[in-house]
Order: structure tokens, then sequence, then C-alpha cells
């Protein structure tokens, strides 16, 4: 089985992960040794820019002689950036899965390309360069008539080798191409390991659900986890951290009408292998939604050998109900239970209420 979690950014797909790695069963192959501590690898290869979604869409949907030679050209580009660059928590696919995937990803792309065409459109264009004939000939006038005649001339310039690369794929040969290809890629990332159950981060997004029966078999689970609005924005503007936010949370009006755009712009779609689950219910229910993830995944209990021992239940309650922390919220937090009551969790108590918890030191824990 292949196990990917994902959610909506910052809504517990990592805690999901931890459980996930507890189990005997599961491995996340060559990434076990490579991933930082609070830090999970993303595979980010299907949706970052440029990746295989932006490559399907361009060539399956309005695709034409300049569509096709740009949607190849930029792929092949980003694909060889991941290869030779780590980005901290994605790419470094040189590092991580060595020439394996290079040559994977040349057969990728020359079974794509059906054309290949001396020339180049307008994006080839690298600048100007001065046309030496046209420069010597106008200083040649000059000096003859002891004027300036004409200017010094610059012709568009274009790299001599370019050339044009050409496909028209059906849409039956390219899922058929690309999953090809997205199979190898796990089995690169698996490598020796004999475990049953690949499990990987992020290699989906809820956006990307829509394509599942696209690309993958039965033996793929794709687990979406949501989370409480109000604990995400209290999360991501107030909790002490190096970095920004990805969120809009400066006020509480542009976060609220993100998440309801972001939220709204997820396609529905039914599929046996989407797996959706509440970060509340894997704490405040925990025995039932691990059961329920077991059946859902092919998991077996007697497999669960590291049990609280990567996800650690009294830790991660922590990071629940913080929006009831600080009362200075108070007004930010209705405003969020007003517009966004579809996405709220029921919470049965309140865990805060007779702790006295600095809102200054809290930090969020998985």
């Amino acid at each position: 089985m292949i196990i990917s979690t994902s959610g909506y950014y910052s809504t517990g797909s990592s805690a999901v992960f931890a459980l996930l790695e507890e189990y005997d069963s599961c491995t996340s192959g060559k990434l076990e040794n490579w991933q930082l501590p609070g830090i999970d690898y993303e595979n980010i290869l299907l949706y970052t820019p440029d990746g295989i979604f932006d490559l399907e869409d361009k060539l399956l949907i309005g695709n034409s002689i300049h569509r096709s030679d740009e949607a190849l050209r930029r792929f092949h580009e980003k694909m060889l950036l991941l290869y030779e660059n780590n980005f901290f928590s994605m790419g470094g696919f040189k590092a991580l899965l060595g020439k394996e995937f290079y040559n994977c990803l040349e057969n990728y792309m020359k079974h794509l390309v059906q054309f290949r065409v001396s020339g180049h459109w307008e994006y080839h264009y690298g600048g100007s360069r001065l046309n030496l004939k046209k420069m010597l000939g106008s200083i040649r006038r000059t000096l003859m008539h002891q004027k300036i005649i004409g200017e010094l001339y610059k012709m568009p310039y274009y790299n001599k080798n370019d050339y044009l690369l050409y496909s028209f794929v059906t849409d039956k040969e390219f899922y058929a191409l690309t999953k090809k290809f997205i199979y190898r890629y796990f089995s690169m990332i698996k490598g020796s390991d004999l475990k049953p159950n690949l499990i990987l981060n992020h290699f989906l997004l809820p956006h990307n659900a829509f394509r599942i029966p696209r690309y993958f078999d039965d033996d793929f689970r794709l687990i979406i986890i949501d989370r409480d609005p109000r604990d995400v924005y209290v999360m991501e503007k107030y909790r002490p951290r190096s970095d920004n936010s990805l969120l809009p949370c400066d006020n509480v009006e542009d976060f609220v009408s993100f998440w309801k755009k972001l939220r709204d712009n997820v396609k529905p779609v039914h599929d046996d292998r989407i797996i959706n689950i509440r970060f509340e219910e894997l704490i405040y229910n925990y025995d039932q939604t691990v059961a329920f993830l077991e059946k859902q995944c092919g998991l077996r209990t007697e497999d669960h050998v590291k049990k609280g021992q990567i996800f650690n239940l009294e830790k991660s309650i922590q990071n629940t109900q913080l929006f009831r922390l600080d009362n200075k919220w108070n007004d930010e937090i209705a405003y969020i239970e007003k517009e966004l009551p579809e996405y709220l969790y029921e919470f049965k108590t309140n865990i805060w209420e007779n702790k006295k918890i600095s809102s200054a030191k809290y930090g969020i824990i998985y």
C-alpha cells in the first residue's frame, strides 16, 4: 500500500504521518534517514508549479504547437532543478535517489516527445546582441560623412541550438506513461525496504484528490486531515516562530475570506481511496480513529509496535483548543465562529479551564 498524508496547511498531516511511522509494516524508505526533527519531506513532483499536473493540463487541455514545447521544456527544467538542488524539505533527488531518477526522467521525456524541430518561439529569446556586420557599416559611413549615421544595430538573440519539442499525446497515452513514471518514483523511494506499506507526506494535496482515478491503482490511499480553523488562526498568527506564516492572517477578516475560498476551491470527489479525518478526533477519540485508519489502509493492530513513541498523545492534546489560551483573542475567535461554522469542532470539555499557560510561551507539538 502507498499511503500519503495531506491537509489544508497546519491542519495536522504531520501528526497522522507520525502515527503511521509507529507501524512496523510502514516505511518512508530512503526518506527515513533524510528527515530532520519536526520536518517531513514533501514529495512535490506532481503538484509543484511546472510539475506533472501542470504538464497534464497543458498537453491535454488546449494544446498547440506553442503550448506543447513550453510545457515539455518547463517540466523538464523543473525536474532537473529538483534533481540538482535540495530545498530543505523537498527536492534533492540526486542525493536522495541518485542517477536512477535522472535516467527515469529522461526515459519519460523520450516517450512523451513525439517531434523535435529546429527553431524557436519568442520565449526562447535570450536578449539582444550586436550585429557586427551592420555595426561596421555604420562606423564606416560615420567616418566618411564625419557624422553619426544610424545606430549600433542590435538583433534578437536566440540560442543557435534551439529546437522545438512537440507532443500531442492522447489522454490514454499520457496517463499510461505518467503512471509508470510515478510508480517508478515510489519504487526508488522505497528502495530495498521489504515492508509492505510506503508512507509519504504531501504527495497529493486535497485540491489534487480529483485526479486520483487517473494515476493510481487500488493500492493508493490519501488521508486528508482537517482541523478547527480557530486553532489554525491562532497558530499562524500568535505562536512564536522564526519564519512567517504562509496564510493571510494579519487580520481575521482576511483569514476567514481566505479559508472560505481555499476550501470552496476543492473539487468534490467520491473515491474509496480518499480518507477524511479530523485532527481533533485523532486526539479525543484516539482508539476509534486509529481503528478506522487501520481498516481503511489495511494496517494490522499487531504491527503498531511503537505506539505512543512518535505520535505523543499527551503532548499533542496541548495542540488543541489553542484559541482558548488568551481572552484578548475573543473577538477574533467569535468572528471565525460566525463565519466558518461548518469547519468548527465541538469540544466537549475545555482542557485549559484549570490550567495557567502563558500564550506567549506555548509551543506547537505534534
